[in-house]
């Protein structure tokens, strides 16, 4: 199917049709049709009647697609609001496959293609920003990796809002979109993430806890597919080139599930790196932290997990903050205490780290990590990931710097 919107001359969207049946040639919205009567006493008649010039309005306010790249937000003029097509995730890369897109709207009709995106009341400011848009790049020989994920980054985190009628369609209906992601390929496509950015993409968080569940037999737990809420990217870490990696990715093992490259598979991947110990705690109700241990065995054999401080305490005093100064910010893969309770021993396994400026404004280095659970019958490196540790906002985190080499164990460990 996506074969079909790709190749498409036209693709006619009923932006409003609440299904099959609706089609899309109704009576328009004469609420969002206003327009502004302007006088011109120049030009009036010879019986002294002003003449008048009217003016449309631009629907909305506002045009959701004008401000931002329209891969991210939908382009129904409805008073501001998304169209009911731009709430339905299967026909997510039916519109982004398409070259060229024809919306009927309840106010207006709208057009998009690869260069250009208008309605009947006004075009698009500043077109120069859609050169980088999906459906360019889509059509050209692009090789620019970075732009690439950047874009796959906001496709993931669109599409993951939208809904679907089996949430094992996750995969399967994103299908068409990772096969057009060129110069990336099937062979660099795992459940979701790519080979070469696998690090960056497993800096995924789920953005709505709400009503989160696991589909453990549909994913391997470092993707977002195998769990059923809008998600969203951590873009604070530095990642790049130049910057020196904290783990490293081994191998990856993975048994698709089906002929379709782009879809479900299951299976681990290996990484190398910095694990710690911690604990979750919990300073309000919904606001959790993970609590990493600071001290360090000066006797420990090689490879040795440090393990928790005994005396650590939510009532000492941390910089006037009520938060051991080494907990990071945890947000959680699945709603209530299903993977991960308050006072639960846990992994961190560091991916990058972020620069954050202590309360004498100097800058350290913060990690950002996987938080992860030892799993039940596999083997002691063998872990299933819980959630995302982060840097939290207050000024105070990590006041003095911390040997992160020097506190975690360097070894590897395989994430199922």
């Amino acid at each position: 199917m996506a074969e079909i919107y790709f190749n498409t001359s036209l693709t006619i969207c009923a932006d409003e049709g609440k299904d099959a049946r609706a089609g899309f040639l109704g009576r328009r919205d004469k609420g969002g049709l206003t327009s502004i009567k302007i006088a011109c006493p120049a030009r009036a008649d010879s019986k002294g009647e002003s003449a008048y010039v009217y003016a449309r309005n631009t629907v909305g306010p506002p045009h959701p697609y004008l401000n931002q790249s329209h891969i991210q937000t939908g382009i129904a003029h409805t008073g501001g609001g998304v169209s009911v097509l731009d709430t339905r995730g299967w026909t997510f890369q039916e519109r982004l496959l398409s070259p060229r897109t024809l919306h009927y709207t309840v106010a207006e009709m709208a057009f998009e293609c690869k260069k250009n995106a208008v309605c009947e009341c006004t075009r698009v400011p500043n077109f120069q920003r859609l050169h980088c848009s999906f459906k360019h790049q889509i059509s050209a020989s692009y090789s620019d990796h970075d732009h690439m994920w950047s874009n796959w980054k906001d496709i993931v985190t669109s599409f993951t809002r939208r809904l679907l009628g089996r949430d094992t369609d996750r995969l399967v209906a994103l299908s068409g979109v990772a096969a057009a992601m060129h110069p990336f390929t099937a062979e660099d496509y795992i459940c979701g993430l790519w080979r070469m950015r696998f690090l960056e993409g497993l800096l995924w968080y789920v953005a709505k806890i709400e009503n989160s569940h696991r589909i453990s037999s549909y994913a391997p737990s470092w993707s977002w597919a195998s769990v059923t809420s809008p998600i969203s990217y951590y873009n604070g870490a530095m990642l790049s080139a130049e910057t020196d990696h904290w783990a490293e990715l081994v191998s990856i093992n993975v048994e698709k599930m089906s002929t379709n490259p782009y879809t479900q598979a299951r299976g681990s991947a290996t990484l190398r790196g910095y694990l710690g110990e911690a604990t979750i705690i919990e300073e309000s109700p919904g606001q959790l932290y993970v609590n990493v241990d600071p001290d360090y065995d000066e006797d420990a054999s090689p490879g040795h997990i440090p393990t928790l401080r005994e005396n650590d305490s939510l009532n000492d005093d941390f910089s006037n903050d009520s938060l051991p100064p080494r907990a990071l910010g945890f947000r959680p893969d699945v709603d209530g205490q299903l993977e991960a309770q308050v006072a639960d021993k846990v992994f961190v396994f560091i991916v990058t780290k972020c620069y954050r400026k202590n309360i004498n404004d100097e800058q350290n280095q913060t990690p950002i990590c996987v938080v992860l659970k030892r799993s039940d019958g596999e083997t002691p490196t063998a872990y299933f990931r819980v959630g995302l540790a982060l840097p939290r906002s207050k000024r105070s985190l990590f006041d003095d710097p911390l040997n992160w080499d020097r506190h975690f164990a360097f070894t590897q460990v395989r994430i199922i």
